[in-house]
């Protein structure tokens, strides 16, 4: 059985786009390790943790997608299988 999926709405693609615009920003500006701001006493964000963000944000928006019906925001991983010889034993 074939499921026809809604085409993803606007505003989730939209969002998506401000998601990416906002953590390309903070990647490009954060430390590769988080630090701490003694000044205004808060946590600095590595790269790490802004990446880690994003990837949560992503997959919630395709989560959403997913149970809703709709096309997804993101291009599903296709596993490609290598494709070994059997070696038979003559006699």
């Amino acid at each position: 059985m074939i499921v026809k999926l809604l085409p993803t709405p606007q505003k989730i693609l939209d969002a998506a786009d401000r998601a990416e615009d906002k953590y390309l920003n903070a990647l490009e500006n954060a430390p590769t390790k988080s630090g701490w701001n003694r000044t205004f006493g808060i946590r600095i964000p590595s790269k790490y943790d802004a990446l880690r963000e994003y990837n949560q944000t992503m997959k919630g928006l395709q989560e959403l997608c997913e149970s809703r019906g709709y096309e997804g925001i993101i291009e599903p991983k296709v596993e490609e299988v290598p494709v070994t010889r059997v070696n038979r034993e003559q006699s």
